[in-house]
């Protein structure tokens, strides 16, 4: 299935799906998903966990590879070659039926961050940390992202989609090197998977390497005429809005994926930006779609209503976000130098309620602390 030519959305939103369930409901992503074959790996004898999943018909998928969650080195075991890669993907698509609805394929990349750690593997700890690999680490996560686009514009004929070639890189100038070994694979139809910054959210501290890459990126995407580009994992809100203006500044289409949207309401959170609520109340969990028909409120129809709105917001993104859009738009010739804003004017464009705290993260629990800021600045809680 060809993504639709009519292309209206600021940012295109590929709902992240991974269950056939929200809260008794049966899953409802809208127009586009994005599903991985698996969603973690389970002990050191090799058990994966696959994510079992419910496409509605009409959704569009970008079917992403299962790098997500794998161990950092190309070397372990548990990392599969290109081609098993590929057969993973293939077979997860033939045994919950939506092969003839995947628009995008994604190349099986060497993640820089959040994944699996060695050590982690080797404990037999299988929970993913929030990990960013050092600059000699990330060579090798260049080398093997590239082998691995290369690998699948090889084999494209087999299943004949659309391909999302990824990037990543530890460096503005690492990333710029696997975008230029990358960016001459991409056919018509195909767009450049951005990988490594699905943690923006939860290390806000990482939005100058993010400008700076984008500064080195972007102008050599355009002048090479590609025509979109996807922000995997990312749904923070500085971020997007700097991708974006980024992306209209040189005419480019952007999308972006996230599972939070289906899953906030179910751990108590609503919204983003300008429309984050943080006085949401989690609803009741119904025992079945049937048990809540005559009521108003569930868990499961919250879920649903939840990536309704984030689909939305996106879709109108520069509207909704109008100052936070602006203040980079106008400040772009500040991205090489890693600035993340124009302090002069950042506090008179940014309303006041979008001005909150700085929430620092450990890097391998889910439980924060506040963290004091030393001065005022333009941050998101929207690590989730």
């Amino acid at each position: 299935m060809m993504p639709s030519p009519d292309e209206k959305d600021a940012i295109r939103f590929y709902c992240g799906l991974s269950h056939k369930y929200w809260s008794a409901h049966l899953c409802d992503p809208g127009p586009y998903a994005c599903i991985s074959p698996i969603v973690r790996h389970g002990d050191k004898d090799g058990f994966v966990a696959h994510s079992g999943v419910y496409v509605p018909d009409g959704v569009q998928v970008l079917q992403d590879s299962g790098a997500f969650g794998e161990p950092m080195s190309a070397g372990r075991a548990a990392r599969l070659s290109f081609a098993d890669a590929l057969k993973r993907q293939q077979a997860h698509a033939a045994r919950y039926d939506y092969a003839h609805k995947i628009a995008y394929q994604a190349s099986y990349d060497l993640l820089v961050d959040h994944r699996l750690s060695e050590a982690a593997y080797l404990s037999g700890a299988f929970r993913r940390s929030i990990l960013r690999c050092a600059e000699s680490d990330g060579e090798e996560a260049v080398e093997v992202t590239i082998r691995a686009a290369r690998f699948l514009d090889q084999h494209r004929h087999h299943d004949g989609y659309p391909l999302a070639l990824n990037v990543q890189g530890v460096t503005p100038e690492q990333y710029l090197r696997c975008v230029q070994a990358v960016v001459p694979l991409l056919r018509g139809g195909d767009m450049l998977g951005l990988g490594g910054w699905c943690v923006l959210g939860r290390l806000p501290r990482m939005m100058g390497d993010f400008l700076q890459t984008l500064a080195l990126v972007m102008p050599f995407l355009a002048r090479e005429s590609v025509s979109r580009v996807h922000l995997y994992g990312c749904i923070y809100t500085p971020a997007l809005a700097a991708a974006l203006a980024m992306c209209d500044q040189y005419g480019i289409m952007l999308s972006n994926d996230s599972a939070f949207p289906s899953f906030g309401p179910r751990v108590g959170k609503w919204g983003y930006g300008s429309w984050r609520e943080r006085r949401y109340v989690r609803p009741h969990v119904c025992l079945s779609a049937a048990h809540c028909a005559g009521m108003s409120r569930c868990l499961g129809r919250d879920c649903i209503r939840h990536v309704r709105l984030t689909r939305a917001w996106l879709a109108h993104f520069s509207q909704r976000e109008p100052s936070l859009y602006r203040l980079y738009a106008r400040n772009l010739d500040q991205y090489q130098y890693g600035q993340v804003l124009d302090l002069d004017l950042s506090l008179s464009d940014v309303p006041q309620h979008e001005r909150v705290r700085v929430v620092w993260y450990d890097e391998d629990e889910d439980e924060h602390e506040d963290g004091c800021v030393t001065r005022e600045e333009l941050v998101f809680d929207e690590s989730w």
